[in-house]
């Protein structure tokens, strides 16, 4: 990884961070797979790579480890030679490569920060259009072409009915990711704490009523008990902490009696596999949770070691589960898993370990806020979709950076301890 934290930032390197925080919102747009968030990236990764090159270290050593046995375990499991070719891996490596090479950890989250103030604003904006006027404002522009669905008019006409906004994303669950890693730098990352802003966060992410969010505040919170722990603060500030606790008790505990509350509720109450059959529909909480585990469970003992790709393959695997059968009927499968499911199902057990490996390594020697964002990843992975997305490089690229940073410092230390 270059060091370019005492350097003038190149504009391409601004660029590129830039559109790294806007892919999130540009991917609802484009021709299906090819949203605009996918052709923005690519373009850019490969004008990088063969202008500057990329610095390949340690770190990165380990993540091209697991992406060349996804490749392998691909292979393996092609049924044709014209199967062979995967682009989808190849991108993936070279975008988070060079992602790794020009990150720059303080323009990074200072355009995050005012990136979020606008997506926060427009948020309230949309939530007072839905309270106070009954309107609800489109999260997207309806004058560009959308990736998300074939039917454009049928997915206006979702976004019209929903009951929660979610800014300028395509999902609430989206809109609580981005705003996730924010936080965690907020209250791990700074000297001083910004108190304002991060309750300005917190508050949105309640009001969000996201179930990633409620994930990703109890990743967070488990994290801030540690670091309380961990630098034995004052009475003064425990007795706040507790008290603080308490307060989000309280609110908690009114929010669940309103209508919204008991929405959430209902939601989390009949998200196992049996009241998702009885109800003859696979809600969202199933695809995020469970869905994954139950097309695994019918892979072949081989494939649940090396791990299988291919749509057909998992689609076969789906329908062999009473679970699945019985819930989808004679509808489509929906091939929608969380990120941790979709390295079991993409690249088996081995994969699991490498990808184990590969954490480990950016864990050891860390920072505290680096660590806090790899934990909040693991938690978020468990319940999202975000298998190395540009959503997923908004937690793990600044982890990987934060790594760096503090081996850097802990190196000067050593050698100032030497010289003394």
């Amino acid at each position: 990884m270059r060091s370019i934290d005492n350097k003038r930032l190149s504009m391409f390197s601004k660029v590129v961070m830039i559109f790294l925080l806007l892919s999130p919102i540009l991917q609802c747009y484009g021709w299906g797979k090819y949203d605009f968030s996918f052709i923005i990236m690519s373009l850019l990764s490969v004008v990088y790579l063969f202008t500057k090159g990329v610095n390949i270290n340690k770190t990165t050593k380990k993540l091209l480890l697991y992406w060349g046995w996804w490749y392998l375990s691909h292979i393996l499991s092609c049924s044709s030679i014209g199967e062979v070719l995967h682009l989808g891996i190849i991108k993936i490596a070279v975008t988070y490569i060079v992602l790794i090479d020009v990150m720059e950890l303080n323009f990074f989250m200072s355009q995050y920060k005012k990136i979020a103030y606008i997506i926060i604003g427009y948020f309230y904006i949309q939530e007072f259009s839905r309270i106070v006027l009954d309107t609800h404002l489109l999260s997207v522009a309806t004058f560009l072409p959308l990736a998300v669905m074939d039917d454009a008019q049928e997915y206006y006409s979702i976004l019209t009915e929903a009951e929660r906004s979610s800014s300028f994303f395509k999902e609430p669950a989206v809109f609580a990711q981005f705003l996730l890693p924010l936080l965690c730098y907020e209250l791990f990352g700074r000297n001083k704490l910004n108190v304002k802003y991060i309750g300005l966060l917190c508050i949105t992410l309640l009001w969000s009523r996201s179930g990633n969010a409620m994930v990703g505040f109890l990743a967070i919170g488990i994290c801030y008990i540690i670091s309380l722990l961990k630098n034995r603060v004052s009475n003064k500030l425990s007795i706040s902490v507790i008290a603080m606790a308490l307060v989000i008790v309280g609110a908690a505990t009114v929010f669940l009696k309103t209508e919204d509350g008991q929405n959430v509720i209902e939601r989390v109450v009949t998200i196992d596999a049996e009241s998702t059959v009885d109800k003859g529909y696979a809600s969202s909480t199933f695809f995020r949770i469970y869905q994954g585990y139950y097309v695994f469970s019918e892979f072949s003992p081989l494939y649940k070691i090396i791990g299988n790709d291919h749509e057909k393959y998992i689609r076969e695997s789906a329908y062999r589960s009473p679970v699945i059968l019985g819930i989808y009927s004679n509808r489509d499968f929906v091939a929608y898993f969380n990120s941790f499911q979709s390295v079991l199902i993409y690249t088996g057990l081995i994969g699991l370990l490498l990808m184990f490996l590969f954490i480990r390594g950016v864990w050891k020697n860390n920072s505290f806020c680096g660590k806090s964002m790899l934990f909040l990843l693991i938690a978020i992975s468990l319940v999202s979709s975000n298998f190395f997305t540009t959503t997923m490089a908004l937690y793990l690229i600044p982890a990987i950076v934060m790594k760096g940073r503090n081996e850097n410092t802990v190196i000067k230390l050593q050698n100032v301890i030497k010289t003394c």
